[in-house]
């Protein structure tokens, strides 16, 4: 008989999850079981449910339990070289967004891995003729990269810190690089003369 795969969990670790401010959909994807069962556990071991204002709030002000690793690092600057763009809007805090072309699909499921390792939750969605997007949820992390990656006036620039590795050039050639017989090729054209001789350089 096919089904859900039921497993033994304990009642602690739902209620330190549940209390550290992962939601309860998030603890029932950890478990492999349904939103309901962890629903009904926090009801039964008297736990205070937090009201949907306060779920809101989590969602806004979520953090990347232990930080971005140095890993994932590498990767969100190379995908920021390239065409990723962190977006934010009012009080809500930033998130990681790449659209690409439909033959990429495969490189966008394999980060959507990569991130979901590294504890950001993100979802790799078809958007038709646009191709692929992949998109995190929001995080107070990516709110922090956005001043550094941005200028005032909403401008992305390459910030005079960045540590570029072979993982970071992977990942912002396979965004916006191009080859041939010879040489390869990124593209810099959303970037000031000044910054691309800082990446040459």
């Amino acid at each position: 008989m096919r089904g859900r795969i039921r497993i033994q969990y304990d009642d602690d670790f739902i209620i330190q999850k549940y209390q550290s401010g992962v939601s309860e959909t998030e603890i029932a994807k950890l478990l492999n079981t349904s939103r309901s069962s962890i629903h009904r556990r926090l009801i039964t071991s008297g736990i205070t449910l937090r009201t949907s204002v306060q779920a809101t709030d989590l969602l806004r002000h979520k953090q990347i339990e232990g930080g971005i690793s140095d890993e994932l690092m590498s990767v969100i600057n190379g995908l920021l070289l390239g065409d990723a763009s962190i977006e934010k809007y009012k009080n809500s805090h930033g998130r990681l967004e790449l659209i690409q072309r439909h033959s990429c699909g495969e490189w966008l499921f394999l980060l959507k891995d990569l991130f979901e390792q590294n504890g950001v939750s993100a979802s790799v969605t078809n958007r038709g003729q646009r191709g692929w997007q992949f998109r995190t949820k929001k995080y107070v992390d990516f709110t922090a990269l956005r001043s550094k990656w941005y200028s005032v006036d909403n401008i992305k620039i390459v910030p005079k810190d960045l540590v570029m590795n072979e993982l970071c050039v992977a990942h912002w050639f396979f965004g916006d690089g191009t080859s041939s017989k010879y040489k390869i090729s990124f593209c810099t054209d959303g970037f000031t003369f000044e910054d691309v001789i800082f990446l040459k350089n």
